[in-house]
Parts: C-alpha cells; sequence; structure tokens
C-alpha cells in the first residue's frame, strides 16, 4: 500500500464514525462542529506522519489504529457532555413549566408527545424571554355559559364542560396548534413556533371548520341526553406577535402577546353582535384564497388600530344552492352600501333576507334605514365602532 493512501483511509474511516455516531445520536449545533474538526485534525496528522516517517508498519499502526481510536474516545465524551447539558437544561426548564401539569396534560392528551418533543429538540426555544414572529392566533368561547351554569347541577356542568373542551383541544392539536391557555370554557391558542407551521392561517381555520363540524354532531347527542345547546363563537388573526417564555425564572409559560391577539380576541366577542361562528381578519381571509365560503361582514374601528379593520365570516368548505343565491344578493347588497347607495343597499339585503334568516343582514338594513334619514360624513371611511361587552 501507498503511504500517502493511508491518511485518506483513516480520514475516511473517522469520518465514517463521526457520521454513524451523529445519526445515532441526532447532535446538532457546536457538536456537529467539533466532531468534523477532529476529523481536519486526523488529516493533518496523518498527512504529517506520512511526511516524516520512514516506517511504513509505523504509519500503518499509528494511523490506522491510534488514531481513529482517540476519535472514538474524543467523540464520545463530547456526545456524553452534549446530553448531559441538554438534560440539565430541559429539566430545569421543564421544572419552570410546572412539571406535574405538563405531565397531567399529555396523559390526558397524547396527541401533545409531537409537540413536547418538538421543544425537547429545540430547548433554546423555552428559555425566558420571546422574538417576533408571524402566527395565527385563535380565540373561542362559549355563548351563554353563566345562563348555562345556571341550569344544571355543577357536576353535570363541569363533566359537560370538559368533553366540550376536551373535543375542541383534540381537533385544535390535531392541527398543529399550540393551546395556550383555558380561560373558563374559553381556549386561546396560536399556530407557530415551537412547530414549524408555514400555513399557520389555513391550519387555524381548518381547525376552525372541524369545531364547527364536531358541534353540530355533538348538539344531536346533547339533545338526545336532554343537555341544553350551545353556541361558540371563534375568531382567528394571523400577524406579528411576540412568542416565547414569559413570566418569572421560577415559573413561566410559553405564550404569545401583543396587537393581534388582543384583535383576535375582540373578533370572537363580535360573534355575538352578527350572529355568526367564525370570524377572521383580512390577513387570514386573504391566506385562504377560495378554499373556504367566505363573505365580507363589516368594516370595524378598532381601540388603538389607526386603520380600518376588515373583518370576514367563514361559512364553511362548501355552500349549497340557497346558501350560493343568499351570498350573491348579500354581496350585491354590501357593494351598494360601501358605495352609500342606502336605498339600493336595502332592498338588495331585503331579498338576502327572504332567502335566509340573518343577524349581519338585519344589522346592516337598521344601519341603511339610519343613513337615508342622517348620512353619514362624506369622507366616512365605511368603518364603524362595534361595542362589545
Amino acid at each position: 500500500m501507498e503511504p500517502i493512501l493511508i491518511p485518506i483511509i483513516t480520514t475516511i474511516t473517522c469520518l465514517g464514525i463521526i457520521v454513524y455516531a451523529h445519526r445515532l445520536h441526532k447532535i446538532q449545533d457546536d457538536t456537529r462542529y467539533w466532531a468534523f474538526v477532529s476529523v481536519l485534525v486526523v488529516l493533518i496528522i496523518n498527512t504529517w506522519i506520512t511526511s516524516y516517517t520512514s516506517s511504513l508498519s509505523l504509519i500503518t499502526m499509528i494511523s490506522v489504529v491510534l488514531l481513529p481510536v482517540i476519535v472514538c474516545v474524543f467523540y464520545t465524551l463530547l456526545v456524553h457532555h452534549h446530553i448531559r447539558k441538554h438534560e440539565k437544561y430541559i429539566n430545569q426548564s421543564v421544572e419552570k413549566f410546572h412539571l406535574p401539569a405538563v405531565i397531567e396534560d399529555i396523559i390526558t392528551h397524547p396527541e401533545k408527545l409531537a409537540i413536547m418533543g418538538e421543544i425537547l429538540k429545540h430547548p433554546e426555544r423555552i428559555k425566558l424571554g420571546g422574538s417576533r414572529k408571524n402566527l395565527a392566533v385563535m380565540f373561542t368561547d362559549v355563548r351563554g355559559f353563566t345562563e348555562l351554569s345556571e341550569k344544571i347541577p355543577p357536576e353535570e356542568l363541569i363533566l359537560f364542560l370538559n368533553e366540550y373542551l376536551n373535543d375542541m383541544s383534540s381537533i385544535i392539536i390535531n392541527n398543529k396548534g399550540i393551546i395556550d391557555k383555558y380561560i373558563g370554557d374559553a381556549i386561546m391558542c396560536f399556530w407557530g413556533p415551537p412547530l414549524e407551521e408555514p400555513k399557520h392561517a389555513q391550519s387555524a381555520v381548518k381547525a376552525a371548520v372541524e369545531m364547527a363540524e364536531k358541534l353540530r354532531a355533538k348538539r344531536v347527542l346533547w339533545q338526545e341526553k336532554g343537555l341544553p345547546d350551545i353556541q361558540v363563537g371563534i375568531g382567528i388573526t394571523s400577524g406579528e406577535v411576540v412568542v416565547g417564555s414569559i413570566g418569572s425564572e421560577t415559573r413561566f409559560d410559553y405564550t404569545c402577546i401583543g396587537g393581534q391577539v388582543n384583535l383576535a380576541s375582540r373578533l370572537e366577542a363580535l360573534n355575538k353582535i352578527y350572529g355568526s361562528m367564525i370570524i377572521v381578519s383580512e390577513s387570514v381571509y386573504r391566506a385562504l384564497g377560495e378554499k373556504y365560503v367566505c363573505r365580507e361582514l363589516d368594516v370595524i374601528a378598532v381601540p388603538g388600530k389607526n386603520q380600518p379593520v376588515v373583518i370576514y365570516e367563514v361559512l364553511g368548505k362548501t355552500a349549497d344552492q340557497k346558501t350560493k343565491a343568499f351570498l350573491h344578493y348579500y354581496t350585491e347588497a354590501f357593494a351598494l352600501y360601501q358605495q352609500h347607495k342606502w336605498t339600493a343597499a336595502k332592498e338588495a339585503f331585503n331579498k338576502a333576507l327572504a332567502l335566509r334568516k340573518d343577524k349581519t343582514t338585519s344589522l346592516h338594513i337598521e344601519r341603511c334605514t339610519q343613513y337615508e334619514q342622517t348620512p353619514p360624513p362624506g369622507d366616512w371611511s365605511g368603518a364603524v365602532e362595534v361595542k362589545v361587552k
């Protein structure tokens, strides 16, 4: 064998050892860097030995036997250090996330293991602090929950609420949503970090539509059991928020904050005004394309925002012929409304209302009647202030 071939063979052997170990341990970041630095060192040493040593047997012994052993020992110690360091960091982080609650939550919802696995793969993401990210935020709430709590015993109410929350949570998680918190009967969740979800707005709407379908099926079962019917409101926005671990050094939660979060909460509450179930912001609507049947509900003025906010209702994946006819008249009427043609708009809204009982249409008819008598200013943007309790 030519002496010059020995460094090449040895280097390839060491590289193979490291690649195998890397795949085995899924090592990342600085460990990967130092592993390949060690291969470079082996190559340099082998070249030096080949150049300055005349004994081929000595070269073979050192290059083929000793150096790979040194690399293996070095890399084993490096892997061990890496694992111990991350285990310590993860343990400390999970403790701050309140470990018993995390374990109980995973036992109750096994589908959350995928989310926890993603976090453990990237433990640096759960350190205290946050960053600006684009994601989708959803709020849901049960209508008339206070009245509902007065109609059925507390024990039955808890079972009823847990059944509802479990069904809704499973749909959110199966669509890669992160449940931020439960606020009584309300749910706050979002789509984005720590999971990679580029189509976050579409995933959020898909979850909302599946939740609506699930509720329709559950209402039949609840009616058979003599349980009261419930209505749910859902609000979804997408945009830039601050997401990360927020709290104290001893206890923190992975959450998101910002204007889009506040807007999602407001949109959820607006369902009571418009008689709808799923309201989304314009950014979400634009991301959907033509995958869902939607209609423009209104243009509203939101406290803290300089520009009016256009809101839309998501009606579902498809529409029957009656709904299509209703939407035809409604869309025509809303366009006339935006052109300040109050009388023509009111006539078209009435045609839509004849096909379907609709709170939003009735609301616009009332406004048209009001504006016929007292027109808004000439520079009116079309935005209205909607007060939500």
